[in-house]
């Protein structure tokens, strides 16, 4: 959804990319699709999040998808 809107681009701080990542770290579990209301929740949820801790949206974003990518690489890890 991201990639379609075209305002994306003029402020791109202030938008979060839907990754799965970033979802699991969350709490959700990862689905094929997202509906675009998931997207406009997440959108909101890190736009609190950020105004709350005094960074951006993407910052946040960023974030959620470090912490989902270090778990998933501690997952695999243990599965070996």
């Amino acid at each position: 959804m991201p990639a379609q809107c075209s305002h994306c681009s003029h402020q791109p701080d202030s938008y979060a990319i839907l990754d799965r990542y970033a979802v699991e770290s969350l709490g959700h579990r990862r689905r094929g699709q997202y509906p675009p209301t998931f997207w406009v929740r997440y959108l909101g949820w890190t736009r609190a999040a950020a105004d709350a801790a005094g960074l951006t949206a993407r910052e946040i974003d960023k974030a959620l998808w470090e912490h989902g990518k270090r778990r998933a690489r501690a997952e695999r890890a243990r599965q070996c």
